[in-house]
């Protein structure tokens, strides 16, 4: 039962990721805080520890796009 509810909780990781990546970019674009680089930077982490190569670095693009 505890493995079910886990699964249940993290099934949605990447939408999770995807939105805290998104919340940090509409945030700096609004208010510039340089502290959501950071949430932003952390989620490239956590998809290039998982793996997911081309997710981390379509969002590194962003990032750096955002800002240079």
């Amino acid at each position: 039962m505890k493995l079910q509810k886990l699964l249940k909780d993290d099934t949605k990781v990447f939408e999770k990721s995807t939105f805290k990546f998104v919340e940090g970019y509409k945030i700096y674009l609004t208010e510039s805080k340089e502290s959501v680089i950071k949430q932003m930077d952390n989620v490239i982490k956590y998809f290039e520890f998982i793996e997911s190569k081309s997710i981390a670095l379509y969002f590194q693009k962003r990032l750096n796009e955002l800002i240079d």
